[in-house]
């Protein structure tokens, strides 16, 4: 829609992260507020906004689905707190007002939102919704008529926000499904477990059983189940689980999540006060949104999958930081009696500073080296076809940004032999191909011949028609005659 309206691909893309992450400060705000005290919520708030794997790792990890997921999720996640009136008492909830009905009712929104956005929004909105029905069993109120229909009322809303995309999924496969994407999932999951990008690759590109439809794109995508994927071989799926589990700690505390002084602020935010009855309930609402990432572990792991625990951790760490601002004040003042309150601010103010300073500093230098990365050349191409072909031309290639920028219908190139690809883009009217040299090195040797630039026609029904160089891989278009190929 953003586009439509004049925006380029990126400032679109760009925008939508920008706003849902900037509202993500609200629940998390509100959030710290409510367990740690208003201070520790504006930390939390101030930490979300600048967090580098927050703020810029998005832009880089290529969905842009992980702004808008963590906004909904979390906005989900205030709404239980204040449905189950966690804000006023650990012990029995007194009899809710009116207001705790648009709470409930919010709830399932949120989390509808949530799996619209991402499948596995349904998985927190199942963890969560048990650990409601947990406090109303514990406090004796689970049965009463008036929590019952509270509770219905989440899950109505919850179901009626998701049952687009369920109709969808119904309509397309006849199957009454909650995600479209397990079979293809479980084909992927050796690949990424093997580090193996030509299997993954292979994986969702090569032509189904009927040979005239990519399995992304295919109905046998939805043939394989998981329940079947584990009893076919239970050895083989337990080690996958295993290696997932040990890939989870490198992600997390390794890679682009979690910095150490985020690690140990957040163990000392956990540790640093008393644990009471009220808290335990707190914090076990935390820890619950913590543990639908443990779904990842039958599949496969990589650190977009795991944000959801940063929010969570950043909670913790403005916790950590709220303690560590109360100690620096209180020791600065011992060290220097009778010293004056703005000195006193200032001593306090200095370890959240040094902490806000490193992520503004960092976040934009991950910007810059991510960016130069950026396979452009596709950029390029695309505009390259916006400006030399017809608005119908149809473009065949299995990088999605170049159909955006050219504004073109765009067909998958499937991975398979050049003339079963021939006879695939035939089919669909494609009149170009593009490729890159990275994508046929790493992914498509078979393609090999389409480096030879200095041949006008590589591989039969191929015509060399632009090429573009960049810093990340060289770009190359090739115009496809509309006859049969010859052998």
């Amino acid at each position: 829609a953003l586009i439509r309206l004049g925006l380029t691909p990126e400032w679109a893309t760009a925008a939508i992260h920008i706003v849902t992450g900037s509202l993500l400060c609200l629940p998390l705000y509100a959030l710290g507020k409510a367990l740690y005290g208003p201070r520790a919520g504006l930390m939390a708030a101030a930490l979300a906004a600048v967090y580098p794997a927050l703020a810029a790792w998005p832009l880089l990890w290529s969905t842009m689905t992980e702004s808008p997921f963590l906004l909904f999720v979390f906005s989900g996640v205030w709404a239980i707190y204040r449905a189950l009136g966690m804000l006023v008492s650990g012990a029995a909830p007194k009899p809710a007002p009116l207001a705790t009905w648009g709470w409930h009712l919010a709830t399932g929104v949120f989390f509808g939102l949530a799996y619209l956005t991402r499948p596995e929004g349904l998985t927190y909105f199942a963890v969560l919704g048990l650990l409601m029905a947990l406090w109303h069993l514990v406090h004796k109120t689970l049965f009463r008529p008036v929590v019952m229909a509270k509770l219905a009322l989440t899950v109505i809303a919850c179901l009626l926000v998701m049952s687009p995309y369920v109709l969808h999924l119904h309509r397309v496969t006849g199957l009454w499904l909650l995600s479209g994407k397990v079979g293809l999932i479980l084909d992927i999951a050796p690949a990424y477990l093997a580090d193996d990008q030509a299997a993954h690759d292979y994986a969702v590109s090569r032509l189904d059983s009927s040979g005239t439809e990519i399995m992304w794109l295919s109905p046998d995508r939805f043939e394989k189940q998981l329940g079947e994927y584990v009893l076919a071989n239970p050895a083989a799926f337990f080690y996958q689980v295993r290696r997932n589990m040990a890939l989870t700690w490198q992600a997390l505390f390794h890679e682009d999540l979690f910095s150490p002084w985020v690690a140990a602020l957040a163990l000392v935010g956990l540790t640093a006060r008393p644990w009471t009855r009220r808290r335990w309930w707190q914090e076990g609402l935390m820890l619950a949104a913590l543990l639908p990432l443990a779904n990842f572990w039958m599949f496969f792991v990589i650190s977009r999958f795991l944000v959801g625990v940063l929010p969570v951790g950043l909670l913790w760490a403005a916790a950590g930081a709220d303690h560590l601002v109360t100690w620096a004040r209180r020791s600065w003042a011992n060290l220097r009696p009778g010293a004056p309150q703005a000195e006193l601010r200032i001593a306090a103010a200095l370890p959240l500073a040094a902490l806000l300073a490193f992520s503004v500093w960092v976040a934009p230098e991950a910007l810059r080296n991510g960016m130069a990365t950026m396979p452009w050349t596709h950029v390029d191409a695309g505009r390259w076809l916006a400006e030399q072909t017809p608005p119908d031309t149809v473009v065949m290639t299995r990088h999605s940004e170049v159909g955006l920028y050219a504004g073109r219908p765009l067909i998958a190139s499937p991975n398979a032999p050049w003339e079963q690809i021939v006879a695939y883009g035939r089919a669909r009217n494609a009149r170009f191909l593009v490729v890159d040299d990275e994508e046929i090195r790493r992914l498509r040797p078979q393609l090999a011949p389409l480096l030879e630039t200095g041949r006008q026609e590589p591989l039969p029904g191929a015509t060399l028609a632009a090429v573009f160089t960049g810093s990340a891989r060289t770009t190359f278009i090739y115009a496809l005659s509309a006859s049969e190929a010859t052998p």
